[in-house]
Parts: C-alpha cells; structure tokens; sequence
C-alpha cells in the first residue's frame, strides 16, 4: 500500500509513511526495490504482485471517497487477504506438484529401477510444517528441537506414494482464510497478463516471434 500511494501521491510522503509504519526514506527504499528488482527475492515478487493487484482497487476507492478520506482512514483500504489468498494457493500449488513428483519418483523406484538410479534427480522430501518449531539456539549456534516436540512431531502425514490424504494435508488456502471468505477459488491466475507485461517491460523481454526472427538473422 505504501508503493501504490507513493506513486499516487509523492506530494504525501511523510503521510503516508506514517500510515504504513515506515519512514520517507524506508518507503522511498520500497518502491526503488519493487521496480528495480521484483525477483530477487520471494517477498519482492509478493510485493510487486500486491501493487499489481490492489492498485486497481486503490483507485476506485479513492474514486468513490475521495483522497483526504482515504489516506486518513484504513478501513477504505482493500482487503489484505486478497493478497493472502493469491500466495497461499499459489503456494499450495507448488508443494502439491512436489509431492506428485516425489510420488512418480517413488513409484519409477519400484517398478523402473534404472529411471531413478541418479540420486541428484530425487525429488525433495517433504516432512510437513514447522519442521524446526520450538528450536532452541545455544550459544555455539546451533539448532536443536525441544525433545517433547521431537517425541511429538508428525512426520508422516505428507509422505507416500499416491495418499490422497498427503494432498489434501498440503492444502494451506482455505484453512488459513476466514470462515465467511467469499473469493475461494477466484483469485487472479498465478501470472497475471498484466504482471507478466511489467515483468517483461522491467526485463526487456522481447516476444517470442522477435526471438526467432534475431535468430534467423543471425543464422
């Protein structure tokens, strides 16, 4: 919200600053990251997909009720959990496709041997959630779990060839969300075509055709 208000109102730095917990320079810092560099790190590629698709909103709300009111009052603001639900079920969709990979792994151990003779071609092993929750740090540095979590721990519930049960434990989304959250499912695409443009713009990316044209030229 920071970056998309800075953009909208430079003139209302230190405002807006104050309403996102930051200082000028802290907001300044953002905004030169979110353009600069939105896939170094997976918070930057958040952010740069939160101004993405909150700016719209943003827009119309102040549209609707006007610049003074909106910057003052944060219950204007769009509904974080839009953002929240775009991550976690991206996210789910990523550790859902590695347990099915590991599940194919597994069962080309067995019944085809010599396709997963190459041990750096093994897929992670997912152990679940929290692996190292309740970690005590010694002064040396090093980690070790409480041994009554350790006693405790799941360890099972994401292993197995083709468990029903490991994909849907691996399901975070609708767990997370609100009881009365009434946008399941219809959430923008992991890419958006809007995104992907940015991202394109911001990487110089050029278009496939053009690709192969400098390629023919080159030839």
């Amino acid at each position: 919200m920071g970056i998309i208000l800075l953009d909208l109102f430079p003139e209302d730095i230190e405002t807006i600053a104050e309403q996102t917990y930051t200082n000028p320079r802290g907001l300044l810092q953002w905004r030169l990251e979110n353009r600069r560099d939105p896939l170094s790190s997976d918070l930057r590629h958040r952010t740069f997909q939160a101004v993405v698709k909150l700016k719209p909103l943003v827009n119309k709300a102040i549209k609707k009720h006007g610049v003074d009111k909106f910057l003052d009052n944060k219950m204007l603001w769009p509904d974080p959990n839009l953002i929240y639900e775009r991550t976690w079920r991206e996210l789910d969709m990523l550790i859902v496709h590695e347990l099915n990979t590991l599940m194919d792994w597994r069962f080309n151990k067995v019944v085809y041997p010599k396709k997963t003779k190459d041990k750096k071609k093994k897929p992670k092993t997912i152990i679940g959630p929290h692996f190292m929750r309740y970690t005590e740090i010694t002064s040396e540095g090093q980690h070790f779990p409480l041994e009554m979590f350790q006693d405790n721990r799941r360890t099972g519930h994401l292993l197995g060839w083709s468990s029903p049960e490991s994909i849907k434990n691996a399901k975070i989304a609708d767990a997370l969300l609100p009881p009365d959250w009434g946008l399941r499912d219809k959430v923008v695409p992991l890419r958006a075509k809007k995104e992907e443009k940015l991202l394109d713009e911001i990487y110089e990316v050029k278009p496939k055709a053009q690709v192969y044209k400098l390629k023919f030229a080159a030839s």
